[in-house]
């Protein structure tokens, strides 16, 4: 069974991860991304990128960060190599199915419901007496209206700094 899929895989493989690569993911990326700058930011709430301004959550330069990235270069790669050879590598297929059947998942998914309600069922309980402080909704209103304020004005600034550029 394995050697016909290993015979298939040989050039296959590879040209597969080079094509799906390089076709689906740098070429578009390469074309999206000049076309999509400032663009598609302010719809997700973000200040668009500046040229020159660090860019957070950046992969570090340091030598340690490349070390680690070559080191799990290998493991990732055999798992993409397991996958493709169709073996499957930490399945979980209990062998007392046969015995007690599908339905004794169920137990399982029980006990999961039972630890998020207990919890919560012991939270009310503790906090049955106890009143919620009263809350004036207009200066909720206001607060919230002010934040939205300062965060159009962000936005306006840093298109006006991007146009000026």
């Amino acid at each position: 069974m394995l050697e016909g899929k290993v015979e298939h895989g040989r050039g296959g493989f590879g040209v597969d991860i080079i094509i799906s690569g390089s076709l689906f993911g740098a070429i578009p990326a390469m074309w999206l991304i000049p076309a999509l700058h400032g663009k598609i930011e302010p719809l997700m709430g973000m200040c668009p990128r500046v040229p020159g301004e660090k860019i957070p959550g950046e992969a570090p330069g340091t030598g340690w960060f490349a070390v680690v990235a070559i080191m799990i270069t290998p493991g990732s790669a055999s798992f993409a190599y397991l996958e493709a050879w169709d073996i499957e590598a930490g399945v979980y297929e209990p062998e007392f199915l046969e015995e007690y059947g599908m339905s004794f998942f169920w137990v399982g998914i029980g006990a999961i419901v039972l630890t998020f309600l207990i919890p919560i069922a012991a939270w009310k309980l503790g906090n049955r007496g106890k009143k919620l402080p009263e809350v004036n909704a207009e200066e909720a209103v206001r607060i919230a209206q002010a934040s939205v304020d300062s965060a159009d004005e962000e936005i306006s600034e840093s298109f006006s700094r991007e146009n000026r550029r």
